[in-house]
């Protein structure tokens, strides 16, 4: 039994950090969606003179993407981070469930849909 508890562990950690590594990837990409506006609305200009250069690092290389796939790419994360939420909230369950088998504390902790004003 303390195996699958350890088993399970693993499985709910690995589950956080898929919802964590997500978050942080949506984060990057918004951050990298502010550094293309600026670029594009505030040093238009400066831009297309540094893209015509040859520089060994210029704002194109930094930015690799359009605004378009960058919202895209954000929209997509969302969607990935709400299945990794679920997917941990639905692990980090079924792991308290088993710790509490394990330690002889289980008590069924699911809503049920039969009430006793149903069975009268």
């Amino acid at each position: 039994m303390a195996q699958a508890v350890i088993t399970k562990n693993a499985d709910v950690e690995w589950r956080r950090q898929c919802a964590l590594t997500t978050a942080w990837e949506i984060h990057a990409r918004e951050e990298q969606l502010k550094f293309l506006t600026l670029v594009l609305e505030d040093q238009g200009e400066t831009y297309a003179n540094a893209a015509s250069e040859h520089l060994d690092t210029t704002i194109g290389e930094l930015i690799k993407c359009s605004e378009r796939e960058l919202k895209n790419n954000i929209a997509y994360g969302v969607a990935a981070f709400s299945y990794d939420v679920d997917a941990f909230a639905i692990g980090d369950a079924q792991f308290d469930d088993l710790e509490s088998v394990a330690t002889g504390t289980y008590f069924h902790s699911y809503t049920s849909d039969v009430t006793t004003d149903n069975c009268l």
